[in-house]
């Protein structure tokens, strides 16, 4: 039997997983680091080795107003900046939601961004909810679409918002994930002696990153090992 490819762009996004690890048929995991060519070839791994449903599985920012830090966002199509559009399983879009009916979905049905870049501004996240009409971005899911799509397997993006659309982010932050994921707290030291008042960004971006974390680990019991996937 087929079983369930997981991509995520850290290593802590992965860990909320582990529960899943003892079941009969586990899902199979691979984490990014939070770069987009890496989720690509994590994806196309899994293919190689049977996967036969693909999950774009983490946390994401919020491009919209309308979401707030522990939102979750599970939308109908995902869009690459270059324009390209891929649509998830239906069926198991539906079956997902239906587990998580009193949690916040992705407002109007609105896609998600997938971006090479990480948009660390308001400015920047302002401008791509303009332009592309997405409510919220991550940096995984576009790739792992389009590894779907070429393989012809089913594919779904399951997102929990961390920073909100009016939150910048410290540069560094993104400097401080590893390849495998993990976090350095050097970049992040370093960043901090340069520009000791971004300490009030780090504050609040760890704490929303706390709700977020919290409500990505909510999501496993509910899913499950299959992540109800009812066609495997």
């Amino acid at each position: 039997m087929a079983f369930i490819g997981v991509i995520t762009g850290l290593k802590s996004e992965a860990d909320c997983l582990d529960p899943l690890i003892a079941a009969d048929l586990p899902p199979m995991v691979r984490c990014s680091g939070a770069r987009t060519r890496r989720a690509r070839g994590a994806a196309e791994e899994l293919l190689e080795l049977g996967c036969g449903g693909l999950v774009s599985f983490g946390l994401a920012g919020a491009l919209s107003e309308d979401l707030h830090a522990g939102d979750l966002v599970i939308p109908r199509t995902v869009l690459s900046a270059g324009g390209q559009q891929w649509s998830v399983h239906e069926i198991w879009r539906a079956e997902v939601i239906a587990a998580c009916e009193e949690r916040c979905l992705i407002p109007g049905d609105s896609p998600l961004l997938g971006s090479d870049q990480a948009l660390t501004t308001v400015f920047e996240k302002s401008a791509a909810s303009r332009s592309s009409g997405a409510s919220a971005v991550d940096m995984e899911s576009h790739a792992v679409a389009a590894a779907a799509d070429a393989a012809g397997i089913p594919f779904i993006a399951m997102r929990i918002i961390a920073d909100e659309a009016d939150t910048a982010s410290p540069a560094a932050a993104l400097d401080a994930v590893r390849p495998d994921g993990s976090i350095s707290l050097l970049p992040i030291i370093a960043g901090l002696i340069i520009r000791p008042w971004s300490l009030g960004s780090y504050l609040r971006l760890g704490a929303a990153n706390g709700r977020a974390m919290e409500s990505l680990r909510g999501l496993v019991p509910i899913l499950g090992a299959g992540f109800r996937f009812p066609l495997l």
